[in-house]
């Protein structure tokens, strides 16, 4: 974030607080609020995006998972090791074929966390999410929820860390792909042509035929929490 940035929001936040000094009502206060926050996360935390920032903060006002949707989803308990490779570590990789109908789960070259889906039209559709403070860490436990949602408007794909959403893609028609995941041809630990392979530790594992919620994922979340007060202690 640079020194311009940095005033920028310092001007608005100082706009913010006589926002609310003058008219002391609620919007304000969320403005104000919104606006140290992204000035605060990204003076701390700099390795974070203005997006990741900004999604994040949303999240503490809106709940973004309100209801379950036909589809799919998976979630996974984990923690995981870099490895100091500059090679792309599978986490989780199902389908019968390198091409199309393919959902897979992995740490790139650099270490970013990636959600793909390939479609039927062998078309490819990512999300990808950097580690920091913000997301996940290599060696801590955290909770990781990926899906896909049919609604009566659209198609989405979507990638949570510990309850939050750190990317999702829209699509205004039905993304091709079975909407059942083919857990017959699920490989852990490595792709599926069985070139790539990741270091990590799996507590828990959970597939579902459609989305979840947010409530649904607070049971999950709790268990993250409860996991690394273990590791600290034995730190």
């Amino acid at each position: 974030m640079n020194r311009i940035s940095i005033q920028i929001n310092i001007i608005l936040l100082i706009g913010g607080l006589f926002w609310l000094y003058t008219d002391q009502n609620w919007e304000p206060l969320l403005f104000v609020i919104g606006v140290g926050g992204v000035l605060i996360a990204q003076i701390f935390f700099p390795e974070s995006t203005f997006d990741q920032v900004i999604v994040l903060i949303k999240n503490l006002f809106h709940n973004q998972i309100e209801e379950n949707y036909p589809g799919f989803g998976i979630g996974l308990i984990i923690k995981v090791s870099f490895m100091n490779k500059p090679t792309r570590k599978f986490l989780l990789d199902i389908g019968d074929n390198a091409d199309f109908n393919r959902v897979s789960i992995y740490l790139d070259n650099a270490n970013n966390l990636v959600y793909r889906i390939i479609d039927a039209q062998s078309e490819q559709h990512i999300l990808k999410v950097p580690s920091s403070l913000l997301t996940f860490q290599e060696n801590t436990f955290f909770h990781l929820y990926a899906d896909h949602g049919n609604t009566k408007l659209n198609s989405f794909i979507r990638l949570l860390i510990n309850g939050n959403e750190v990317g999702k893609i829209v699509m205004s028609n039905q993304l091709e792909i079975p909407q059942k995941l083919d857990l017959d041809h699920m490989l852990i630990g490595t792709d599926i042509t069985k070139t790539y392979f990741a270091k990590f530790t799996l507590n828990s594992s959970a597939f579902f035929n459609k989305t979840l919620t947010q409530e649904n994922l607070i049971p999950h979340i709790k268990n993250v929490e409860q996991l690394n007060k273990d590791l600290a202690k034995k730190g």
